[in-house]
C-alpha cells in the first residue's frame, strides 16, 4: 500500500503543478510575445500574492484558535505561526515592488487596455490584508486582546511564568510587524499604480491613483470604514518628480521591519 502511494504521489501531483501552470490566460495576443510575457508575469505576481495571503490568513486563524480554545494561552505555539505570518506579510511588499522592475511600463499600458472591469480591489483576500491595519481583522484583534489581557495581569502572576511572558512579548512584537507590514504593502500599491497609470482611471471603475491615495490617507478596508493611521499627503507634483523619493522612504521602512524580523529569528534559534 505504501509503495503504491509513493509511486502515485509524484511532485507534479502533490503540488498540482500542471493545474498551476495552466491557470494563466493573458488577454494580449501571442503575436506580440514581449507584451504577452509581461502580462503573464503580471498575472503570476497577483496569483502568488493571493497564495501568500491565503497562508497568512490560515496562520492567523490557527493562532486565534490556539488562544480561544484554551483557558491559558500557550504562546510558544502561537509564536512560530505568527512569525511565519509576519515574514510573508513583508514578502508581499517585496513582491509588488518587483513589478516596477520586471514589468515594462509600455507593455503594461498595452495590455491594460484589455483589463476593463478587472481590478485587485475586488479581491476578498486583499481586503482582509487591509483589515490588518489598526488590528481591524478579527483574528488579529483576538491576538491583541489576549496579549493586552495578560499584560494587565498582576506582576506576581507574570513572574511565575517567565518563559510564557517572554513568548508573549515576542508575539507582541510580531503582531506589530504584521500591522506595519500591511501598511507598507498598501503604500506600495499606491506607488506602483502612480508609476504605471499616472492620471488614468482605474480598470475597476475607480479614479485610479487618487482612489488609492485616498485609501492610504483614510480607510483601511474597502467598506468605507476609516482608521487612525498616520495620514500621507498626496503629492501635487508630477509622478516622476517624487516617485524615487517615495520608493526610497518606504523601502527603508520595509528594511527596518525585515531587520526586526531577523533579530526575532536569531533569538528563537538560540
Amino acid at each position: 500500500m505504501i509503495s503504491m502511494y509513493l509511486q502515485s504521489s509524484t511532485y507534479n501531483s502533490y503540488t498540482q503543478l500542471s493545474k498551476l501552470l495552466d491557470c494563466q490566460e493573458p488577454k494580449s495576443s501571442r503575436d506580440n510575445p514581449l507584451v504577452w510575457g509581461s502580462e503573464h508575469y503580471f498575472i503570476i505576481s497577483h496569483q502568488v500574492s493571493e497564495l501568500l495571503v491565503s497562508q497568512i490568513l490560515i496562520d492567523l486563524t490557527n493562532a486565534a484558535n490556539i488562544i480561544t480554545e484554551s483557558k491559558t494561552v500557550d504562546w510558544s505555539k502561537v509564536k512560530p505561526v505568527l512569525l511565519r505570518s509576519a515574514s510573508i506579510t513583508l514578502m508581499l511588499s517585496r513582491f509588488i515592488k518587483q513589478l516596477l522592475v520586471c514589468c515594462p511600463k509600455a507593455d503594461f499600458l498595452d495590455f491594460r487596455k484589455e483589463l476593463d472591469g478587472i481590478s485587485a480591489a475586488s479581491s476578498e483576500q486583499f481586503r482582509d490584508v487591509l483589515k490588518f491595519i489598526n488590528y481591524e481583522h478579527p483574528h488579529l484583534r483576538i491576538i491583541k486582546n489576549a496579549i493586552e489581557a495578560e499584560e494587565n495581569a498582576s506582576f506576581v502572576d507574570c513572574i511565575k511564568f517567565e518563559n510564557v511572558q517572554s513568548d508573549r512579548l515576542v508575539c507582541t512584537e510580531i503582531s506589530d510587524i504584521i500591522v506595519k507590514g500591511a501598511q507598507i504593502w498598501r503604500r506600495y500599491h499606491w506607488i506602483v499604480a502612480e508609476y504605471f497609470i499616472e492620471d488614468l482611471p482605474g480598470t475597476g471603475g475607480t479614479s485610479g491613483v487618487q482612489y488609492l491615495a485616498n485609501r492610504v490617507q483614510g480607510g483601511s478596508s474597502y467598506d468605507g470604514n476609516y482608521c487612525n493611521e498616520t495620514r500621507l499627503e498626496y503629492p501635487s507634483d508630477k509622478v516622476q518628480d517624487s516617485l524615487e523619493h517615495k520608493i526610497e522612504n518606504i523601502l527603508s521602512m520595509l528594511v527596518a521591519l525585515e531587520q526586526d524580523m531577523a533579530c526575532l529569528y536569531e533569538k528563537e534559534s538560540r
